[in-house]
Order: C-alpha cells, then sequence, then structure tokens
C-alpha cells in the first residue's frame, strides 16, 4: 500500500507524472493520495497565499483529469483553504 498525504504539491509536473505513475506501479491498487486543491475562485486565492512551496497546485477536475490521463486508479481525496 502507497499513501502520499499533502506531499505531491512539491512536484513539478514532469516529476509529478512519474511519481503518480509509480504510485500506481508498486501499490498494485492499494494507494491513497491527499492533496490541496480548490473548488471556486476564493479557495484559490487562499491557496495560492499559502503556496509558498508548491510546484504544482490545481483544481478539482484537474488533478482527476491527470489521475486519469497518467492511469492512477487507487482512492484520493482533497483538502482546501476555505
Amino acid at each position: 500500500m502507497v499513501i502520499s498525504l499533502a506531499t505531491l504539491h512539491n512536484l513539478k509536473v514532469y516529476d509529478l507524472k512519474k511519481a503518480i505513475q509509480e504510485i500506481e506501479r508498486v501499490s498494485k491498487g492499494k494507494s491513497y493520495i491527499m492533496v490541496e486543491s480548490f473548488r471556486n475562485e476564493r479557495e484559490e486565492v487562499n491557496m495560492l497565499y499559502w503556496q509558498l512551496t508548491c510546484a504544482s497546485y490545481y483544481s478539482t477536475e484537474e488533478w482527476e483529469w491527470l489521475y486519469k490521463e497518467w492511469g492512477y486508479k487507487g482512492d484520493y481525496s482533497f483538502i482546501f483553504f476555505e
């Protein structure tokens, strides 16, 4: 089982892709990723104030698209800056 909690935001998109694909490969379907995200403009602004070290931050729809595009099939959730 692979668990990633609020860490993937530190990776640039090309490394993020590799990391997510590696999580999928080694977990054999038993994985959980939690990332920071936003659902609206207010949450995005709050996240931008926080994200001093973020190399990757996306809306929930964008994260879900990336997971699908890169073949991630595990569980995931989001935290928000309300």
